[in-house]
């Protein structure tokens, strides 16, 4: 049975290391995904993290959090649940 990832955001937080969006990219890296981040601001000054990730074979994931840590994990969220439907 596949495992579920779901996580509530303050169970994200204390999951999530101090540099673990890294591994979490570098991992992607290494099984041919292209990962990009950006972090910008809205009309109110709130920063946000834009972190996408694409694979000829799998699609392309994009993703939005107030951090760049969860919006890494939410990354690796989506593209694990979307490859056990696979």
């Amino acid at each position: 049975m596949a495992e579920t990832w779901q996580y509530s955001r303050r169970q994200k937080q204390n999951l999530i290391g101090r540099h673990y969006w890294e591994i979490i990219a570098d991992n992607l890296t290494k099984t041919a995904w292209r990962c990009c981040c950006v972090s910008s601001t809205d009309h109110q000054g709130q920063q946000f993290w834009v972190v996408a990730a694409e694979r000829e074979d799998a699609g392309r994931f994009i993703v939005y959090a107030d951090d760049m840590r969860i919006a890494f994990l939410e990354l690796q969220t989506a593209i694990h649940r979307q490859l056990e439907l696979a």
